[in-house]
């Protein structure tokens, strides 16, 4: 049997040490990844449609794992044997509810989460860049929507020039088009409480004590599991409470039609101990029990 290898969402990029002066330091290269997977959380209906509130629900798929390799490499040349390794400082998680819809038009393509956030899934921030420069790749406007709309304004441009003699646009086409650069998004952010950091002994320890394992001479590995309870998720902008998300909150199922969709994320971001960041979108799909 062959081993099919495991595909990754992966960012790389060089690990600097910063001065309070602002100047910078490359110490090395680093690689940050987690495997491609989709991740299934099972539908639970509104409480005031449950038969019996009483009867324990099935809650196992709203505890979820995400497990993050770093790799930390110094250059050849270097003498890092006095050398610090990186520090993983903090973890935040949101789930993250997205909906879109075109009510004028029907939408062409079947929307899902590589197609929306393409290049954009594993990104690196520095201290020094601006966050919403960076960070902005899980908006599906910036993403999707605003490449259609400049598509869009070139064959309005190009039609008005040539005339309709030369310039021959297919309806469907113009239809196409126009829906995704006119479609309407929402997004609904939601910060988990509940969110633990541990090797992959499930040794839980604090985040400047993760094991970093040597793998050759300038090359240093360390493995954890991000552990996430989603039933501690609440609204942003609201003030968490003790009571399980699926108390206040109904995450409907994932779906698609020709003129609406929902689609579900996780945005996890890792703060290094040099401030910089990395951030993954993930995706989750909500689903019934078969």
């Amino acid at each position: 049997m062959t081993n099919v290898p495991v595909e990754k969402y992966g960012v790389a990029f060089a690990f600097k040490k910063r001065s309070l002066t602002g100047s910078s330091k490359p110490l090395g290269s680093m690689m940050v990844s987690t495997p491609k997977v989709n991740r299934v959380v099972r539908y639970i209906s509104p409480l005031r449609f449950r038969p019996d509130v009483s009867q324990k629900i099935d809650n196992k798929s709203w505890k979820l794992l995400v497990p993050i390799d770093f790799s930390f490499t110094f250059p050849a040349t270097a003498d890092h044997r006095n050398i610090k390794l990186p520090d993983l400082k903090s973890v935040d998680v949101e789930l993250v509810a997205l909906t879109w819809k075109s009510l004028k038009y029907a939408l062409p393509y079947e929307l899902n989460h590589d197609i929306i956030f393409k290049d954009r899934v594993a990104t690196h921030h520095s201290l020094k860049e601006e966050s919403h420069k960076v960070f902005g790749g899980d908006n599906i406007n910036e993403t999707y929507k605003k490449p259609f709309q400049i598509m869009m304004n070139q064959l309005y441009d190009l039609y008005n020039e040539l005339g309709s003699d030369n310039f021959k646009l297919e309806a469907q086409m113009v239809e196409d088009v126009k829906s995704i650069s006119s479609f309407e998004t929402k997004h609904m952010n939601m910060p988990v409480q509940s969110v633990t950091v541990r090797d992959r002994s499930e040794n839980a320890t604090s985040l400047s004590r993760l094991p970093w394992v040597q793998k050759d001479p300038n090359t240093f590995l360390l493995q954890v599991n991000v552990a996430i309870d989603l039933e501690t998720v609440y609204l942003k902008g609201e003030m968490p409470t003790a009571e399980k998300a699926h108390s206040n909150y109904c995450l409907v199922t994932s779906f698609q039609s020709c003129t609406i969709g929902r689609l579900y994320y996780l945005k996890v971001v890792l703060k290094l101990s040099n401030n910089d960041s990395v951030r993954f979108l993930l995706p989750v799909t909500v689903e019934k029990s078969a």
